[in-house]
């Protein structure tokens, strides 16, 4: 087997400095809410059915 990757520099962003300061909260409801009011939030990695079949334990009667 073979496996190739390639690479390529990101490209350089130039910024303006603003002056502004911003505070983020990391928490569980949100991923993060900004001292803004803005929530960030990841999206969902698993379905319902998928985070249901994670969350079964071994052995147990509700496991198909």
């Amino acid at each position: 087997r073979w496996f190739v990757s390639f690479t390529y520099p990101a490209p350089q962003i130039t910024r303006e400095p603003t002056g502004e300061v911003v505070g983020r909260d990391m928490g569980i409801a949100h991923t993060a809410t900004l001292s803004t009011g803005e929530f960030l939030d990841i999206p969902e990695l698993l379905s319902k059915g998928e985070r249901q079949l994670a969350r079964r334990v071994k052995g147990s009667g509700h496991r198909s």
